[in-house]
């Protein structure tokens, strides 16, 4: 009798283990599905731009800050990844990925 009550518990522990790991999987392996879009911040001459890809495709690729006056720049690489991440957002939103001077400001873009 103990013997197969310590069967059922090893079988479940067994079948409870696979599942886990299953479902571990299937979210890994989809999480490209329900996000392709990446982001890059690479140095240019007088600052940071940023790139976003849809799988490994350029999508956007920014030099310069949106919506400021001139070519210039993001300051930072923190800054470039904030609207990167702003604009995929947007994407993501099915929303234009425009960026207005009022995003630059809610999001402390420095502009000089």
């Amino acid at each position: 009798m103990k013997t197969k009550v310590f069967g059922y518990i090893i079988l479940i522990v067994v079948c409870v283990t696979i599942g886990v790991f299953a479902a571990k999987q299937y979210m890994f392996s989809n999480q490209e599905k329900i996000n392709p879009l990446t982001t890059e911040v690479y140095a240019v001459k007088n600052g940071y731009g940023y790139r976003i890809k849809l799988n490994e495709n350029i999508l956007i690729q920014q030099n310069f800050i949106p919506a400021a006056y001139g070519k210039k720049g993001f300051k930072t690489r923190t800054e470039a990844q904030t609207i990167a991440n702003l604009v995929v957002q947007k994407l993501l939103a099915k929303s234009s990925p425009t960026v207005t001077m009022e995003d630059l400001k809610n999001n402390q873009i420095h502009i000089q």
